[in-house]
């Protein structure tokens, strides 16, 4: 088991308008849906980034997002809405849709090595 695995979301950006949950879905479904969903909007999160002074990394054909500056490393699984700010993963933050992590992102935009969450 990965050190990603062995860890709850200690809390979460709320239900998602993007992508809603279905009841009695399959979650090997639900998670295929979330991925394909945000990879579909891949291009809006890369724009505001670059606004925002973000390096993005897609790696594992948009299994994981790396978003990156000096002060905070922001990791997003969408396919199992995990996200993770310097690699505190006993803080993970469940996070569903790429609107929700811009949200996050930008109301808690002091972020450093003690990140800060609401």
């Amino acid at each position: 088991m990965t050190n990603r695995n062995r860890y709850g979301d200690s809390s979460s950006l709320g239900k998602s308008d993007l992508v809603p949950y279905r009841k009695n879905e399959d979650p090997k479904h639900r998670h295929y849906r979330r991925l394909k969903t945000n990879l579909n909007w891949k291009n809006d999160l890369l724009q505001w980034a670059r606004t925002n002074n973000f390096k993005v990394d897609i790696k594992n054909e948009g299994h994981h997002w790396i978003l990156v500056k000096p002060e905070v490393r922001v990791e997003w699984w969408p396919s199992s809405a995990k996200l993770v700010i310097n690699q505190k993963w006993d803080k993970g933050i469940h996070c569903h849709d790429y609107k929700k992590l811009i949200n996050f992102l930008e109301k808690n935009n002091n972020l450093t090595k003690e990140e800060k969450q609401e």
